[in-house]
């Protein structure tokens, strides 16, 4: 509890720092970084994909979805770029099989494809003209409902969610979980009301709140899957007690285009 509470210290100062302050360019480049870790983590780490090459393959196509998503690659080199992508796993998994099967190259694309694609969501919502603003939101909800998630279900849960996949998920836990992400939001458009002078929807932010904490859960649970059934406890340990990337933002994964999606058909803040 202690170390998860230091690494979160730590971390969420840096990460409000980067994305709030520093040039767009760094957040572009950190999500590139993390992108091209949790591609490794579940390919390597979950013995998916063990393959050198290829690995490499998927960390660079992780780390270029958040360049062209930054600097808005037309869809023809983009096209051509996932087309080689693909291409160069298949001749891989060619020369290598039987040690490289089919499973490791649709694994390959997820990781270097999908995951990335969805938290480029990040990137895109900072491009935005508020994106300052919002860049927080499809990270906040996540993490917030996390946290109100484990605290209601440690001290309140009893009736388990999802038991084979995850069995110290409760019903009571996702309840708490629905309701600080709502109340983040709540929080979050007063202080945009009463520091900077946004309008706030606040029916559109309970809205936010409802969808970005259950879709949170079906991410967490997702990757879950993953663990459970190639027989892994964490992703990694880049954030010590938080586990690797992949254990941290696995919430985050579909939140984050969900939240991109409601600001265009909901825009909370003007």
């Amino acid at each position: 509890m202690k170390s998860r509470l230091l690494v979160a210290a730590v971390g969420v100062p840096i990460l409000l720092v980067v994305l709030l302050a520093c040039p767009k360019e760094v957040t572009m480049a950190l999500m590139a970084m993390l992108c091209g870790i949790a591609a490794w983590e579940l390919l390597h780490t979950t013995g998916i994909l063990r393959h050198t090459r290829m690995e490499i393959y998927c960390m660079i196509m992780a780390a270029l979805v958040q360049v062209w998503s930054y600097f808005g690659c037309p869809a023809l080199p983009a096209a051509i770029c996932v087309f080689v992508f693909g291409l160069l796993l298949f001749l891989e998994a060619l020369f290598a099989y039987p040690d490289v099967k089919f499973e490791g190259v649709t694994g390959g694309l997820f990781a270097g494809i999908v995951i990335p694609l969805c938290l480029s969501s990040i990137v895109r919502i900072l491009l935005l003209d508020t994106g300052r603003y919002l860049v927080l939101v499809p990270i906040m909800i996540p993490f917030i409902a996390d946290a109100g998630a484990y605290f209601a279900g440690r001290f309140l849960g009893k009736h388990k969610m999802a038991p084979v996949l995850s069995p110290k998920k409760t019903v009571e836990g996702a309840i708490g979980g629905l309701v600080t992400g709502v109340l983040s939001m709540m929080i979050y458009g007063l202080i945009m009301q009463l520091a900077f002078r946004f309008q706030f929807n606040y029916l559109y932010g309970a809205v936010y709140g409802v969808l970005g904490s259950l879709i949170s859960i079906v991410g967490d649970l997702a990757f879950s899957m993953v663990k459970r059934e190639t027989g892994i406890k964490d992703y990694g340990t880049i954030f010590r007690a938080h586990g690797g990337v992949l254990d941290r933002f696995d919430s985050v994964v579909f939140a984050a285009p969900l939240v991109e999606l409601l600001l265009i058909l909901l825009p909370v803040m003007e």
